[in-house]
């Protein structure tokens, strides 16, 4: 799980641009402060303004043609000190793209896939209907052609209405990252054998494994490849001017893991050692800590 490959992408943004992404919401902004930044001068600073409770994003894409069939995901974020998405939001994403479009599949929210089309997966935070301290508890967002519906009046005529809504899945206990704090998060899909129940996903937090899900049957298609990521930040009803700072991004066909110089911090820890290494415990596989979303999320 954990055996390096090739790093084919990376990003510090230190030619003080993104212009080898695309799809740029917001937009962010590159900006030059080492006090700021992760490693390196520049830094990525993702601010969704407030617009009246509208919807907000800031956010940009990666694209990768012809793409391949196990990918990880690593990116370092931090929340700003007086974040707060009020009632959802969603994160940066890894997802399998059928074609050579890089625009393909956008907006399908609430929309099964088929098997050949599309794939994927956020790593977010979601403090549950403000339940939680924000940012929330860090959990996978997940589309895929075997995700469960989620079932309920919709209109008010006592009649269920059919929805696909992202699949949650998060281990137990969760870890709840803290504002003002740099994380590495890294996201793993190894796609499947068509046919087969065995593809993966992973997530790792500051190094530490924080979720291992088997058996999923993600694609009817070998030629279905993970070829585009998100990086930003998307709130529902943004309460608020919020801030999300991104730095140290890379792409690899194995686990990259933090970088030589920081391992988290230690000063201002999420969860103890053990807390987190007993959160894998329970989500060995797909079944161990699976819901699904109650609301429209995109």
């Amino acid at each position: 799980l954990e055996e390096k490959g090739t790093v084919f992408f990376s990003e510090g943004f230190e030619n003080g641009n993104f212009n080898e992404w695309f799809d740029a919401w917001g937009p962010p902004e590159v900006i030059r402060d080492p006090s700021k930044a992760h490693t390196g001068k520049h830094v990525l600073r993702c601010l969704a303004r407030y617009q009246g409770d509208d919807a907000s994003t800031s956010s940009i894409k990666y694209w990768f043609h012809p793409g391949y069939d196990k990918v990880y995901y690593r990116f370092y974020c931090k929340f700003a000190d007086n974040f707060n998405q009020g009632w959802g939001m969603h994160f940066s994403s890894l997802y399998a793209v059928q074609g050579d479009n890089k625009w393909a599949e956008m907006g399908k929210a609430g929309i099964k896939p088929e098997g050949d089309d599309r794939f994927g997966t956020g790593l977010e935070p979601w403090n549950d209907w403000e339940s939680l301290p924000p940012p929330g508890r860090m959990q996978f967002y997940t589309y895929w052609q075997e995700m469960q519906p989620d079932i309920y009046d919709d209109n008010g005529d006592g009649q269920p209405d059919i929805h696909y809504w992202g699949n949650s899945f998060y281990p137990n206990p969760p870890i709840t990252p803290a504002r003002n704090r740099w994380y590495c998060m890294e996201i793993m899909i190894k796609s499947n054998d068509t046919g087969q129940d065995n593809g993966e996903m992973a997530a790792w937090i500051d190094g530490q494994l924080y979720m291992h899900l088997k058996g999923f049957n993600w694609r009817t298609a070998n030629d279905l490849k993970l070829k585009r990521i998100t990086l930003g930040v998307y709130i529902h009803n943004n309460p608020k001017d919020n801030v999300v700072w991104f730095d140290d991004v890379a792409l690899s066909t194995g686990y990259i893991g933090p970088t030589d110089s920081s391992e988290g911090d230690a000063d201002n820890p999420s969860a103890s050692p053990d807390d987190q290494k007993s959160s894998t415990g329970s989500s060995s596989d797909s079944s161990a800590c699976f819901i699904t979303a109650s609301k429209p999320i995109w």
